[in-house]
């Protein structure tokens, strides 16, 4: 399985060793499921600017806006882990969340497709994941407020993404602050931080 730009960083295969106990059990699946539940809300409240008339298009960008909120979150929660507690840590958290949050995905909303789209599907995530890794990894800063629009900062950057993942070419503003504020709201809202550091701990 990829490790993403975290791994290619980090080196080495995570630690798979350690005491097995309800905490630790509880800690992880913590995280996990509130990156996902999450990832969901934030998604459908940016359905309103889908901007596809297709609705096959339509459906594979709400999919792919939720994606993209799947990405920002498992960057932030590895962040977290690096800069609070090891690289070890980082690296054995992302492989995690990667096994974890594919497969919540492939057995719940996919859980109909043939098995080869379900595999094209993992390995379009990973990728893109490691696309979206490698990019944030060179924002200087979480948020600017000084350049909200044109900032190299990790939220400004994800902002510009899903705006045009919503089919806004044109960066149009008002939605591009939609997609900041409801993001940066469920990131102020989530304590990712706080539950990333239990769920490395409990690695």
């Amino acid at each position: 399985m990829a490790l993403g730009i975290f791994s290619r960083v980090f080196g080495g295969g995570p630690r798979t060793t350690g005491p097995d106990s309800s905490t630790r059990v509880k800690d992880l699946s913590a995280l996990s499921k509130e990156i996902l539940v999450r990832a969901h809300k934030c998604s459908e409240a940016l359905k309103q600017y889908l901007k596809y008339d297709d609705p096959n298009e339509k459906q594979a960008a709400g999919i792919a806006v939720q994606n993209e909120f799947l990405y920002l979150f498992i960057f932030l929660a590895t962040r977290e882990v690096l800069n609070r507690q090891s690289s070890e840590k980082a690296r054995a958290l992302v492989e995690f969340l990667e096994h974890t949050i594919i497969g919540s995905m492939l057995d719940g909303m996919f859980s109909d497709w043939p098995d080869d789209r379900r595999q094209r599907l993992r390995a379009d995530f990973l990728l893109d994941l490691n696309d979206a890794e490698s990019e944030y990894f060179k924002c200087t800063e979480l948020f600017s407020r000084e350049q909200p629009f044109t900032g190299d900062s990790v939220l400004t950057t994800f902002a510009r993404k899903v705006t045009l993942v919503l089919g806004h070419e044109n960066l149009n503003p008002e939605v591009f602050m939609q997609v900041l504020e409801r993001t940066t709201e469920a990131y102020t809202s989530m304590d990712l931080d706080g539950l990333a550091l239990k769920a490395a701990r409990a690695l």
